[in-house]
């Protein structure tokens, strides 16, 4: 895989994580910017609606998989 592509797929998980653990906006913003493997996409992050942020944390809450661990779940939602 390359380098960009590791970038991109680091950033994807620590989201996922964060909107996983996190509900409010401001919360979620902290815990993006202070992550190592979301420096690539600081300027990214900044940009983000708060509303929306909330309603992707809600929505990853209800539907979020890693696509890896669909398999050995069995499609079930993200353990908490």
């Amino acid at each position: 895989m390359h380098s960009q592509d590791m970038e991109l797929a680091d950033f994807q998980s620590c989201l996922l994580d964060v909107l996983h653990k996190h509900c409010r906006a401001e919360e979620i913003t902290a815990a993006l910017l202070a992550s190592h493997s979301t420096l690539a996409f600081r300027n990214y992050i900044a940009s983000f609606e708060p509303e929306m942020l909330e309603v992707a944390a809600e929505l990853v809450k209800q539907w979020g998989v890693k696509s890896l661990e669909s398999h050995r779940l069995g499609l079930q939602e993200m353990p908490h």
